[in-house]
């Protein structure tokens, strides 16, 4: 693992960090590039460039405070000696659904502030959102931070553990670049049938909040079926983690919502 990638003098430059900062680079400028061509057609009010940067870097902020806030509350009792590590996040430490949900509200504050179209906007950034999350997945591993179970296969040593671990970070970072080729077809297929046909059956996957819901119920149950494989995360009920129980619930509300979204167009 290399969570220290260099030092000049007394700066100390931390993979993790960088990894983070690259992802939502990448996330941002994707984004800008998309909704520069969506705003010639078909979508004259989508966001200029200066506003999807604006908006990615109110959602990085947020989102690290809450899943920093949220890691911090599940694991309370490690920072009751050191309460100065709560801000050490080159230590790792980040809840998925906390970042979630802090981005987020972030992101809705921003789009109402700015008088932009909500589900629409966040259509055409929910695709390239997986960018970011497999670009900081690899800096995770470079961490040695949410790390897997030991594996009899494919097993990587970390400092510290015996065994060598499913590198789950990995898995993960994968399967977002999957996630992330998926929605960007469906999405650029859907806005083209809309043109040619609007009356057709694809277009209707261009009716606001249908690609976020996707993208919601699309990581839940990747993250779910990950953490068969994650060794950091303790069980909580039925045998299974707190972010296998929260991923439930999202599929459940986002796909529900998405069914009778889809029913109803």
């Amino acid at each position: 693992m290399h969570p220290i990638l260099f030092r000049l003098g007394p700066i100390t430059v931390y993979s993790f960090g960088v990894m983070l900062a690259l992802g939502v680079f990448l996330v941002a400028w994707s984004a800008a590039r998309m909704m520069a061509r969506w705003r010639q057609r078909p979508v004259t009010d989508a966001p200029t460039d200066a506003q999807v940067y604006d908006l990615v870097l109110w959602m990085l902020v947020a989102g690290l405070v809450g899943g920093r806030a949220f890691f911090v509350a599940l694991n309370w009792r490690d920072y009751l000696s050191r309460p100065w590590e709560i801000a050490a996040l080159w230590h790792g430490g980040l809840v998925y659904y906390g970042s979630l949900a802090g981005g987020w509200g972030a992101m809705v504050w921003y789009l109402r502030r700015r008088r932009l179209p909500i589900l629409r906007t966040i259509d055409f950034l929910a695709p390239f959102i997986p960018i970011g999350q497999a670009v900081g997945r690899v800096g995770c591993f470079l961490n040695g931070c949410c790390y897997g179970k030991p594996a009899a296969w494919l097993g990587v040593r970390l400092p510290g553990h015996p065994e060598p671990l499913h590198p789950v970070q990995l898995y993960e970072s994968v399967g977002c670049l999957i996630l992330f080729a998926a929605l960007l077809t469906l999405q650029r297929t859907a806005w083209r049938a809309k043109l040619s046909d609007p009356s057709g059956w694809a277009g209707r996957w261009t009716h606001p909040g249908m690609i976020t819901a996707l993208y919601l119920v699309g990581y839940s149950l990747l993250r779910f079926a990950l953490e068969f494989w994650r060794g950091d995360n303790p069980v909580v009920w039925l045998g299974l983690t707190l972010p296998q129980l929260m991923s439930i619930v999202i599929v459940f509300l986002a796909g529900g919502w998405l069914v009778w979204r889809v029913r109803t167009s």
